[in-house]
This record gives C-alpha cells, sequence and structure tokens, in this order.
C-alpha cells in the first residue's frame, strides 16, 4: 500500500485497533518491568504507528470514543448490549495509549457522548469535500459505509497480517451489496456486534438480493412483492423497527470536528516524547520496549 496523494488523511479507529491490538499481541511478554502494568496495547500502538509511516502517511488522526451514552442508547436502549464487558488488562491501557499519543504530537479526536465512528464518518466528509483521499484503519465493518472510489476516495485500511485495503468492490464482494447499501443491508440483517437484531429469517445474503433492484425505502414500500408473501409481511409489519435500525447503523457525517482540518500538519514523531513515555516503565529507550520480541 502506498499514499494515494501526499494530502492523504488517515483516520485511525483508535477502540477498533486498541481492541484487537490487546489479543494479537502477547500480554505475557509485554508488561512493565518490575510491575504488573500490561503494556501490549501500548506497544501493539506504536508498531501501528510505524506501520502508517512506513506506508507513506503524513497526515493521521487518531479518533476516540467519547464518555457516556450517546444518542443511539437513548433511542434504541438494547445497542450493543450483548457486549461483554471489557477486559481489566485492557482498560489499564485507554488512559496510557492517550497518553502516549499525545507524547508523539499526534492529535487526538474525542467528543463527550459521541462515537468515534460518527467523527470518523465526519473526517471523511469534510476531507474529501476539500478534495483529500481518506484512509480509515479499522476493522470495523459498519465504517465500509464509507468506502467509495472516484478522486478523492475513501478506502479502508484493515489491519493485521491478513490485512490490506478496502474499496468499493471489495464491500460488493463480500457482503453482496455496495457501500452505499450496506446500512440497508445491516438493518434487515442485524448485526450482533451492536446488538441489531434485524428481521428474523434474513441472512446477509437474502438481504442482499431483496435490495438487488433499489434501496431499503423502495424495499419498504413494495413489500407487497416480496416473495415469500409471509415475508413480506413481516416486513411490512416490522417497519418502524426496521426503520429504527436504520437509523441506528447510520454514520453521522456532519459532527463538528474537535481537530479542525486546517491545524492538521504532517505528523513528526517526538523520539524524545516516545523515550520519556517508556521511562516511566522502567525501559532505557523506546525500541527496548517495542522490539524486544518478534511482531
Amino acid at each position: 500500500m502506498t499514499d494515494a496523494t501526499p494530502s492523504t488523511l488517515y483516520v485511525i479507529d483508535a477502540s477498533s485497533i486498541m481492541h484487537r491490538l490487546y489479543h494479537a499481541v502477547p500480554i505475557e511478554t509485554t508488561r512493565a518491568r518490575d510491575s504488573d502494568q500490561p503494556l501490549n496495547v501500548v506497544i501493539g500502538w506504536v508498531r501501528s504507528l510505524r506501520r502508517l509511516r512506513e506506508f507513506g502517511a503524513r497526515y493521521i488522526v487518531p479518533v476516540f470514543d467519547g464518555d457516556g451514552p450517546g444518542w443511539r442508547h437513548e433511542a434504541f436502549p438494547a445497542y450493543k448490549s450483548e457486549r461483554r464487558p471489557t477486559d481489566e488488562d485492557l482498560r489499564k491501557q485507554f488512559t496510557l495509549v492517550r497518553e502516549l499519543t499525545d507524547a508523539l504530537r499526534l492529535p487526538v479526536a474525542c467528543l463527550p457522548g459521541v462515537e468515534a465512528d460518527d467523527l470518523i464518518a465526519s473526517y471523511a466528509e469534510a476531507a474529501t469535500a476539500r478534495g483529500r483521499d481518506v484512509t480509515i484503519y479499522s476493522s470495523d465493518k459498519d465504517l465500509m459505509q464509507l468506502v467509495r472510489d472516484g478522486e478523492p476516495a475513501v478506502r479502508q485500511f484493515l489491519p493485521g497480517k491478513a490485512g490490506g485495503i478496502v474499496e468499493a468492490a471489495d464491500v460488493r464482494d463480500k457482503f453482496g451489496v455496495g457501500p452505499e447499501r450496506l446500512g440497508d443491508l445491516l438493518a434487515l440483517a442485524g448485526d450482533k456486534v451492536d446488538s441489531i437484531p434485524g428481521v428474523h429469517g434474513i441472512g446477509p445474503k437474502n438481504a442482499a438480493a431483496l435490495l438487488a433492484d433499489g434501496d431499503l425505502e423502495r424495499l419498504l414500500e413494495r413489500w407487497s412483492f416480496v416473495h415469500p408473501a409471509k415475508l413480506g409481511d413481516t416486513i411490512h409489519r416490522l417497519e418502524p423497527e426496521i426503520r429504527l435500525w436504520r437509523r441506528i447503523v447510520e454514520l453521522d457525517r456532519g459532527v463538528a470536528l474537535p481537530v479542525p482540518l486546517d491545524d492538521m500538519q504532517p505528523w513528526t514523531p517526538s523520539r524524545r516524547g516516545l523515550d520519556a513515555f517508556f521511562q516511566r516503565f522502567g525501559f532505557p529507550r523506546w525500541e527496548a520496549a517495542v522490539d524486544r520480541f518478534e511482531e
């Protein structure tokens, strides 16, 4: 992967990346010296940023979930209710990752009560409106709604050894619909990750088939033409719920940006800040922590 243009904006989905790193980087070999403080997410965070720089990223903004419940929880109390509680060893590192990001001279984008997904969508919308390409660093499928071809383009970069760049054709290959209808599909088929139940009897494949000739609005208007008729009746009966689920999975692209695009400068990491951060945990320099075991 190479930077599409020198001005490409790289937006990091911090929550998604931190959870992936927690399970991908061995925790038992990455604790602070003479301490039980886990550092596997912190070390993985440095490695991820280093990888982005190797790919040519110059403008990078990590985006974090804001504290407190947002509008989705108020509109749909079951939202994300089935998620397991965050492991304590992961929770211990949330603040450290924020502090490390500051030490590296990277801007931190976060707003109280606002999910990272909505901020990411808003950064993508604002950047493309200015003619800038956007690359979203995340494994979250919801963000694939933002992918778009052309100039400017929005791509998603999946982390990990099996990761890679996701473009519009990849979304269609995976889900059977393009990015513009992925939200429609999730409303119909449901999304276990976010506790969206979807319509009983509709999975991703038949949801894609139902959307082949139009969007969700057209399907709701033409429910009587759905076969089998029993499924059409179910869609009609559940129309209010389907519309709510569609609203829940929709990404808000109009959130005010906490770090304006005009304030972002090409990233120049601070080695001094990085060394000072890891010295807090008994390492003489940052490489002694980050490079002491193979990836």
